[in-house]
């Protein structure tokens, strides 16, 4: 992923999350790149539901929640998805209201 060869790794992620699915400890980190690759390669609907995964599945990893629920809104900003957006902006504003990752996502929907 650090090499931009980003079909690689999704590969490998995959891999890894299909034979040691909820048995290991980077569980959540697997799925947490599987999330920013789609971003980054510009699948934003792809991206917004692996984030929305990352948040129903890991929700003890508080310290990427802010920022996987941000990710979110930003990914559905670009999906065209507005109403998705505004609904998962309520959801951080509710939970965040005062991190950078809910300003930064409230934001980019004023835009």
């Amino acid at each position: 992923m650090l090499q931009e060869h980003y079909d690689q790794a999704r590969q490998m992620l995959r891999l890894y999350l299909d034979v040691d699915v909820g048995m290991a400890p980077y569980d959540d980190d697997a799925r947490w790149y599987e999330a920013e690759i789609e971003q980054k390669e510009g699948f934003w609907r792809e991206a917004a539901s692996r984030y929305a995964r990352f948040i129903r599945d890991f929700p003890h990893v508080a310290s990427r929640l802010p920022e996987a629920h941000a990710r979110r809104v930003e990914s559905l900003i670009k999906a065209g998805d507005r109403q998705g957006a505004e609904e998962a902006l309520a959801l951080l504003d509710r939970l965040y209201p005062d991190h950078a990752a809910a300003k930064r996502a409230r934001e980019a929907l004023e835009k």
